[in-house]
């Protein structure tokens, strides 16, 4: 999934970004498998064409990105992008299980706001949503009525979460089933369908450094298993852990800023202190991703990928990149709504195909 990557690249390197992208798809991914590289753009314009005729009072953008082109879809109502949650795993074990969640406003913050805006109809607006999980926690953080709620993703999952009938719902049924209405983009569905935001395979400050030891940790897995004895002893060394997760949190850390009203666990988990947990830990260390890649593939353009990836992290590694990517989403809207120009019939439903 590009949606971060296109997000945090100039729009005119997205082109070689693409180009990029599937040729690391190509360097590493299993043949008995069908790969797509999803564009965001595409997934955009059909999100658009969806909810624009809807009426919102308020809109929580969770993206970080994608508010002018609200702003343009929804010129009345009032989109707050500054809240967002970060994903956290303990990365003391290679399993890299969810921890919970860091905030970047706390409740007493969240609170502030809720009284400053008009949350009588809300969009809750999101990338890519597989168990519905960080829209339901948003929901309750900000004390919205589901049934007075709207959710839409580029990409949003239709499916189980497992492979069971009796396995608990995907995002789209889940969150329909507390009386919310969905939006997508694009729909996949799990367990067949899988996917991974691609930014997490390059966006590491010591990249080279932590795709060498992630190869052999892959190495690891495949000879014996998650479990590996070997993979205990390298996330056990601070120094190997630091190139690894460089963005680590203790769990002392992390009660701080539960106390701070900005951290919540998964379950009431217990931080034991001895665990050492990151944000979007990086995706090459994955014992779960290293089963949907080709080993032998891995290790024969290994050279390759590190090209590919350091490509990658250059073109998605710039601030000012983000707002011209954002700029150009917007302008994009903007054609769109002009009915005479291509791209605004194809969003009025003249031209769908």
């Amino acid at each position: 999934m590009m949606d971060e990557t296109i997000a945090n690249t100039h729009p005119q390197n997205w082109d070689r970004v693409r180009e990029l992208e599937n040729e690391l798809v190509r360097s590493v991914g299993k043949s008995n498998a069908q790969h797509e590289v999803v564009d965001p753009l595409i997934c955009l314009k059909e999100m658009v064409f969806k909810i624009q005729h809807e009426r919102f009072s308020s809109i929580i953008d969770l993206t970080g990105w994608l508010k002018p082109t609200m702003i343009e879809v929804f010129p009345y109502a009032r989109v707050e992008d500054g809240f967002g949650l970060s994903r956290v795993r303990s990365v003391s074990s290679a399993d890299l299980e969810t921890t919970g969640y860091v905030l970047n406003k706390s409740l007493s913050e969240i609170k502030q706001s809720r009284e400053t805006m008009d949350l009588s109809r809300v969009l809750i607006l999101d990338d890519v949503s597989f168990t519905g999980y960080t829209s339901s926690i948003t929901m309750e953080l900000w004390e919205l009525d589901p049934e007075n709620t709207a959710h839409a993703f580029l990409i949003a999952n239709r499916g189980r979460l497992g492979f069971s009938d009796q396995s608990p719902p995907g995002a789209v049924p889940m969150l329909e089933s507390l009386g919310c209405q969905v939006f997508s983009g694009k729909e996949i569905h799990t367990p067949e369908d899988d996917g991974w935001h691609l930014k997490d395979l390059h966006q590491h400050t010591r990249l080279t450094e932590a795709f060498a030891i992630s190869c052999l940790f892959q190495a690891a897995f495949m000879s014996q298993g998650a479990g590996s004895d070997i993979v205990k002893k390298a996330l056990a060394n601070n120094e190997i852990r630091k190139i690894l997760f460089p963005d680590s949190l203790s769990s002392t850390e992390l009660e701080n800023l539960k106390t701070e009203g900005k951290f919540i666990g998964k379950n009431n988990i217990s931080l034991s202190k001895e665990l050492v947990h990151a944000r979007n830990p990086l995706l090459w260390a994955s014992p779960y991703f290293g089963l949907h890649i080709d080993h032998d593939m891995l290790n024969a353009n290994s050279s390759t990928i590190v090209r590919l990836l350091e490509e990658l992290r250059s073109l998605t590694n710039d601030p000012e990149a983000k707002k011209e990517a954002s700029k150009e989403l917007q302008q994009w809207v903007r054609e769109c709504k002009n009915k005479s120009s291509e791209e605004g019939r194809l969003i009025n439903g003249k031209e769908r195909g």
